[in-house]
């Protein structure tokens, strides 16, 4: 599936944003630059635009969220939109880094005993609870809704990338939906399937059976039955162990399935033996 691209600006682009929002749960999705304008609550650009919309009926009353003015203009188009939601004020803030512009949606408080999820899809966003109380769905039209079908479902895991249309949740099993809440995939069976982590392009990484799995457009793909380390959109690093004394740092191409070796196999040392 697609990944979530990233230039070697964003880095600086990140800070600017976390200067931005105050500290939130930041998503960068790449988007065609051609997409029509969002219709905010409240817009920061070179050429200032504001209007206002309540939020949904449902939702306790909020202050509207003031952006700032941030100068993101870039040499080239990046494609980069990033995407953060807020604790205080309560808004998910959009960043057309093309477009030099700020939009900020405000929404209710997220009344949650635990952190809360932002998934991105093509044209939306989504604020989803570790527990059972109420998220928001925020169009790139400007729109407020409850979070549809089993989206409206607490989890303790959600995982997208931006681009796709569907996105994978984790509670006793893990699903695949799509942004209207509609079931697309589901991975079960007597053994439990438990997330771990997304895997930085919109699928959700597992450990079933004493594997470590990876969701897919068909079916899981195996990752590897040792450890994993870290994980990527295009590379898994795993230390597998062929012995007891052998570890190495493997670089899995996820593309081909080919297999590199980070560090030469040598023998473990006991550390008693070099003591004086």
């Amino acid at each position: 599936m697609a990944t979530i691209e990233r230039r070697p600006n964003i880095v600086g682009l990140l800070i600017v944003l976390f200067a931005v929002v105050g500290g939130g749960v930041v998503w960068a999705a790449t988007r065609s630059s051609s997409e029509g304008p969002a219709a905010p609550s409240s817009v920061a650009s070179t050429s200032s635009a504001t209007s206002t919309r309540a939020a949904p009926l449902t939702s306790p009353s909020t202050t509207v969220a003031q952006a700032s003015v941030v100068d993101l203009q870039l040499p080239s188009p990046s494609g980069v939109v990033l995407f953060a939601h807020t604790a205080a004020p309560n808004a998910v803030l959009r960043i057309d880094i093309d477009q030099h512009r700020v939009v900020s949606t405000p929404v209710g408080p997220v009344m949650s005993t635990a952190p809360a999820f932002l998934a991105v899809g093509p044209s939306a966003a989504v604020i989803r609870p570790y527990d059972n109380v109420p998220g928001y769905v925020v169009a790139d039209s400007g729109a407020v809704t409850d979070p549809p079908g089993r989206l409206d479902d607490g989890t303790f895991m959600v995982c997208s990338d931006g681009r796709s249309n569907r996105l994978w949740v984790a509670d006793e099993s893990l699903l695949q939906v799509d942004f209207n809440g509609s079931l697309q995939a589901q991975i079960g069976g007597a053994q439990r399937p438990w997330a771990i982590g997304c895997d930085g392009a919109g699928e959700m990484l597992f450990q079933q059976g004493g594997a470590t799995k990876v969701t897919g457009i068909e079916a899981p793909t195996l990752v590897t039955s040792n450890n994993l380390i870290a994980a990527g959109p295009r590379t898994f690093l795993v230390r597998e162990c062929a012995t007891a004394t052998a570890c190495p740092l493997t670089v899995v191409d996820r593309a081909t399935g080919e297999r590199r070796s980070l560090t030469l196999d040598v023998a473990i040392t006991d550390p008693q033996s070099l003591l004086p």
